[in-house]
């Protein structure tokens, strides 16, 4: 249940740094406000990047994110919305695998929470647009008709080679049980939605 940052009618906007451990560091730039001197056209802005590593050895992300909406009064009960979305994650020494804890007697094995079981060349690059549009409709009696419109297209790149088990164990007296696994490819996703709601008060029985 998103609810997306919607224009003003004022002009508003601010900057945002932040600096956080693990060499985390973010920035973000938001902008909104009246396109018309009679504010019937309203837009909004929005960008923001970040990066960093974590406690995760040689885990890397990287992400940017840019966003756009406008609105226009096409009447005085008419409300049309259109905006876009774009994502880059860009994740290096990425892993969705975790090593296994104990071994085949239950034993703890000697792991920290910072192993990584993947290469450090390991990558999971996501790009996304997403395109979306609304039109709003006030009717008689407090009833409204809002229909909405939704368009993703997303890729993803991966390549990475990870250290993992099969049976789910490591053999306690061998140490045998590990094995490397070597994963590449690439896949796309299109996505389109349509939805339609009608909403308003109503007396029954």
């Amino acid at each position: 249940n998103m609810i997306r940052k919607k224009p003003t009618a004022t002009f508003q906007g601010y900057v945002s740094a932040g600096l956080g451990s693990w060499d985390q560091y973010r920035s973000e730039v938001d902008v909104s406000g009246p396109l018309t001197p009679t504010d019937n056209l309203r837009g909004r802005a929005v960008a923001a990047y970040s990066q960093g590593n974590s406690f995760t050895d040689h885990l890397q992300t990287e992400k940017t994110i840019l966003y756009g909406v406008m609105e226009a009064d096409l009447s005085d009960n008419t409300l049309l919305t259109v905006g876009a979305e774009y994502l880059n994650n860009d994740p290096r020494g990425f892993s969705t695998t975790g090593l296994p804890l104990l071994d085949n007697k239950g034993n703890r094995l000697s792991t920290s929470r910072s192993d990584n079981p993947a290469s450090r060349d390991s990558t999971n690059r996501q790009e996304s647009v997403n395109a979306f549009a609304s039109i709003e409709h006030k009717l008689d009696h407090d009833w409204s008709l809002k229909v909405s419109a939704n368009s993703m297209y997303g890729t993803r790149d991966y390549d990475s080679i990870t250290v993992g088990t099969t049976t789910g164990f490591v053999n306690a007296q061998t140490g045998n049980g590990l094995s490397y696994t070597a994963t590449k490819g690439d896949n796309t996703q299109k996505q389109q939605g349509l939805d339609v709601m009608l909403s308003g008060p109503y007396q029954l029985l």
